[in-house]
């Protein structure tokens, strides 16, 4: 109770215009792109990590974009299953209060997961499993390996999104 009730707290800022407003709570242990570009740069280059984490949130949402407007009225199955991955990582990369125990939402991937690797989808989801448990070991580590991975899980769902001609040569 302690903790929710520190938690619910920590929600409710001043919202006047002479209030400074920062970010609260531990920033570094979070899970997304604003946790990673403030432990790559330091929490002391507020504007600096702002810029980034907008410049790769835009990037992320401007090719989900792309790829959903380049797809219309050729899903199937199987793009539908890439593009919900691509979509539920980027937020979880974009959302600026995600920390070890708001990783859960992850697991809605596994119907997805099955659905793109029918056969080998045990071991997708043994490795989704391994990849959850790195939001919790990044608390500990300077480098966030869950950003790293979620950064390139993304790319990947969204390369495999693309509508067959509109893919780039390998």
């Amino acid at each position: 109770l302690k903790v929710l009730a520190s938690t619910t707290g920590n929600h409710f800022v001043v919202v006047s215009p002479t209030a400074n407003l920062t970010w609260r709570g531990v920033l570094s242990t979070a899970s997304g792109f604003n946790a990673f570009f403030d432990i790559l740069i330091g929490p002391n280059r507020t504007r600096l990590v702002n810029a980034l984490f907008g410049l790769s949130s835009a990037i992320f949402i401007g090719l989900l974009i792309y790829i959903v407007y380049k797809t219309k009225g050729r899903w199937t199955a199987e793009k539908e299953a890439w593009v919900f991955m691509a979509s539920l990582t980027i937020a979880c990369l974009i959302n600026p209060h995600l920390y070890a125990q708001d990783i859960i939402i992850l697991f809605l991937l596994l119907p997805a997961l099955v659905t793109s690797f029918k056969k080998n989808s045990l071991r997708a989801v043994v490795i989704f499993a391994v990849t959850c448990n790195l939001a919790l070991f990044d608390q500990y580590m300077r480098l966030h390996l869950f950003t790293i991975v979620a950064t390139i899980f993304a790319a990947f769902c969204l390369r495999k999104s693309l509508p067959e001609k509109n893919r780039l040569k390998s």
